[in-house]
Order: structure tokens, then sequence, then C-alpha cells
């Protein structure tokens, strides 16, 4: 609500001389790669787009041996990042770069869906807009359920019956099934 994308991000020198790194960074849209039957689409194959959709203003920091330092990043998206939703679960690849005198020495790779959830009185919205999640639960068993594969079959499950929801119960759920979610428009209550 505020058109602010703002990253923070921990530098840390972990040489025995001060250093000078200029930190980037740009937004680039994901596309997901992967088909769209049962056994292709929860593979990983995706893909950045070569164009940033979004950048963010830089920073030079300098650095004594063993220090750290916090930097933020912010930019005005306007219009250039799509919402994620349910039905629009639009993703996006958030890199960061250090360098020092010009030559690239690391990068960061986020991914995120560009979304806001509120409260207006007692109603929750998505993006400004009223939203019911609609959703199913249940304990996690294991083995036979940390594929991908198995998150693909339970939130397709979800979406065929108009559901948009999950609720991650009573353990830690692999980090995959967040993915998976944010992937396919599905919210997550999450417990983990």
């Amino acid at each position: 609500d505020r058109d602010e994308l703002r990253v923070e991000a921990t530098l840390a020198n972990h040489g025995s001389s001060a250093v000078t790194v200029d930190l980037t960074g740009d937004v680039r849209e994901w596309i997901n790669q992967a088909g769209q039957s049962v056994t292709e689409a929860p593979e990983v194959k995706w893909k950045l787009t070569d164009k940033p959709s979004l950048e963010l203003s830089g920073q030079q920091v300098a650095l004594a041996p063993g220090a750290s330092q916090i930097v933020t990043l912010s930019a005005k998206p306007g219009q250039r990042l799509k919402l994620w939703s349910p039905d629009a679960p639009n993703l996006y690849g958030l890199l960061l770069t250090v360098s020092v005198g010009g030559k690239p020495m690391d990068t960061k790779y986020q991914r995120f869906g560009w979304r806001q959830f509120t409260f207006q009185g007692n109603q929750l919205c998505l993006n400004g807009q009223p939203v019911v999640l609609k959703g199913d639960s249940w304990h996690f068993m294991g083995v036979p359920q940390m594929t991908r594969r198995y998150a693909y079959a339970w939130y397709r499950l979800l979406k065929d019956a108009g559901a948009n929801a999950v609720r991650l119960h009573a353990s830690v759920y692999p980090a995959l099934y967040h993915d998976i979610a944010d992937e396919m428009g599905i919210m997550i209550l999450d417990e983990s």
C-alpha cells in the first residue's frame, strides 16, 4: 500500500583487509518452464527474464576486516510488478550482487510474489481486496511426503476442488511446500 519494495541485506567482510563493495539489485520476472501434465508440472524448471522489471538503487559500503553491516535498498515499483494472487501466481526473482572494483564477487537470489495481506475490520484482504481462505490441512507423515510430486498432487487436489489455501499443520514441512504453493497460487496458514 506504500508502493515500496524494501530489501535488507547483511554484508560481511570475512577477509583480513578492508574492502569497499558495491551492492546492486534488480528484480526479474520468474518464468515457470515446467509442463502442465502431472508428470511434468512438479519438476523444477524455470528461468528469470533477461530484462529486469525493476532496479533497486545501489549503495557503496566500506567494510573493515571482520565487520558486517546491514544495507537497505529500495525502489518504487509503480505498475512494473504484477500482483500475486491464487488466480495469478506471478513470481519474481530478486538478484542482489556484490561487486568489488566493478567485478561481481557474489550474487544472492530470492524468489517472491508481490502481495500484501491486510485486515479491514474483520475482513482478510489480499492486495486490498477481500479474500476468503478455503483450504485443507493434515499432519506431515514424513518420508513419503518429502517430494515435490506429493506436494503438487495435494495442491492440485485443492485447486481442482476450488480451494485456495492450506494449513501446514503440527510440524516443520520441507521448504518445497512453500515453493510449490507460491507457484500454484495456494495461500499458506503456516505453523512451520
